[in-house]
């Protein structure tokens, strides 16, 4: 078998144990720019009808005109932006070293636990950080998940975790 430099065999035990928050650094990233959406969106719901505050000539039919296509792509792009928000971020992950757990979370969109799984470290056939994305797989090698790591300081904190680098 060929060792890989980003794989490790959670055999034995972790070096520096301390729990590494993957999702705790971007958190803050995450609630800042969903504040930010939910503000531009209401925003252009309220920009779509204060366009009919300013009058025109109301002889001016294409004065009108644009002023209705400008309200309806603004209130369709906030009413857009309301309901969609941000993109899923997937799951959050947790490696707790004391405890020896994986812990999956993966939230709705309205903020609440869907699901909680854990998984046994010493039950885990290898845990792979290449590329930017973080995989882990059970004994009968099934890719338990497969997560991106897009933080940078996550990123070195789970290599740092599992001594990596």
């Amino acid at each position: 078998m060929t060792a890989l430099p980003d794989t490790v065999m959670p055999s034995g035990p972790i070096a520096y144990q301390s729990v590494t928050d993957v999702g705790q650094a971007a958190d803050t990233e995450h609630s800042i720019a969903d504040l930010l959406i939910l503000c531009l969106s209401w925003a252009a719901i309220i920009s779509a009808f204060g366009i009919w505050l300013f009058q025109s000539s109301p002889d001016d039919a294409s004065m009108q005109l644009i002023k209705l296509a400008a309200s309806v792509v603004l209130c369709a792009g906030g009413i857009y932006g309301l309901v969609h928000g941000r993109a899923d971020e997937g799951p959050e992950i947790h490696l707790n070293p004391q405890s020896r757990q994986l812990i999956v979370i993966e939230r709705g969109k309205d903020g609440q636990i869907r699901s909680e799984v854990s998984h046994d470290l010493d039950s885990l056939a290898e845990i792979v950080l290449q590329d930017r994305l973080l995989t882990a797989r059970d004994a009968y090698g099934r890719a338990l998940l497969m997560v991106p790591v897009k933080d940078a300081e996550a990123e070195r904190s789970i290599r740092n975790m599992l001594s990596l680098g």
